[in-house]
């Protein structure tokens, strides 16, 4: 199953070549020994390919950043990861 891109905020796409969703950071969930609310995405769980649903939360979120839901399930969405990064034209590779 491919990905399905859901744009909650108001974003316009116009350009011939696609630039794929990037994550450069995930939201950690709050635990003791994680000493930043946010991480860099460096395992293969934080690949835009591994997930069915990409929610577009917010554009230019944090510092040009855009905000992302991603999960799985749509009827699990607590299994779901946000994300900060870059939408770009909103396709996944």
């Amino acid at each position: 199953m491919s990905t399905q891109i859901n744009i909650i905020s108001n974003h316009r796409q116009d350009k011939v070549k696609k630039i794929p969703i990037e994550f450069k950071y995930a939201l950690n969930q709050v635990k003791s020994n994680y000493p930043d609310i946010l991480r860099p995405t460096t395992t293969r769980e934080d690949s835009p390919k591994d997930y069915n649903f990409i929610d577009l939360i917010c554009k230019n979120y944090l510092s040009g950043c855009d905000l992302m839901f991603a999960y799985n399930f749509a009827d699990k969405r607590e299994l779901g990861v946000l994300y900060i990064g870059y939408f770009n034209d909103g396709v996944v590779e």
